[in-house]
């Protein structure tokens, strides 16, 4: 058996309100964007998978998926903002496609399970976030998964 998959997910996530701060006021003018940090606006996912039935009744399922990220911006502060804490550059994702791959085998009887993987495949680097310390002229980015291998096993009783 073969299976194909398509995912396809559009958000449009917005900041509508903003509190107010004792003595400084609206925290509207802290922020450059009205769109939410962190949430791309389109995310879709292809996946493939094909079933071999084995000789001794056991099957073999490999997997292939491919995962498409639109571009986002991955915090609120203003370019100034980025800039002092020395984050200019790294405020905006571009879009970017990961890919995995996995294989799994089960017994004749489906007590018996292992599967290997690989995740990002590709080993692309893209950023998940960017924080900035509370003295504005610290921070981090965090990066996103780099290729990971994995291999699991699984017992039915």
């Amino acid at each position: 058996m073969r299976t194909v998959t398509f995912n396809f997910g559009l958000l449009n996530a917005k900041i509508t309100s903003y509190p107010t701060i004792e003595g400084l006021g609206s925290t509207q003018q802290y922020m450059m964007f009205t769109r939410l940090p962190g949430t791309p606006k389109l995310t879709s996912t292809l996946g493939y998978d094909h079933t071999f039935d084995l000789p001794n009744g056991s099957m073999l399922v490999p997997r292939l998926e491919m995962h498409y990220t639109s571009g986002q911006y991955l915090t609120n502060f203003t370019a100034n903002q980025l800039a002092v804490a020395g984050l200019k550059e790294y405020g905006y994702q571009d879009s970017y496609i990961t890919g995995n791959f996995g294989a799994t085998w089960t017994s004749p009887e489906g007590k018996y399970s292992a599967t290997a993987y690989s995740r990002n495949i590709f080993d692309k680097e893209y950023k998940t976030a960017v924080s900035i310390g509370s003295t504005l002229n610290s921070g981090g980015v965090t990066p996103g998964d780099p290729r990971t291998w994995g291999l699991t096993f699984n017992a039915k009783f």
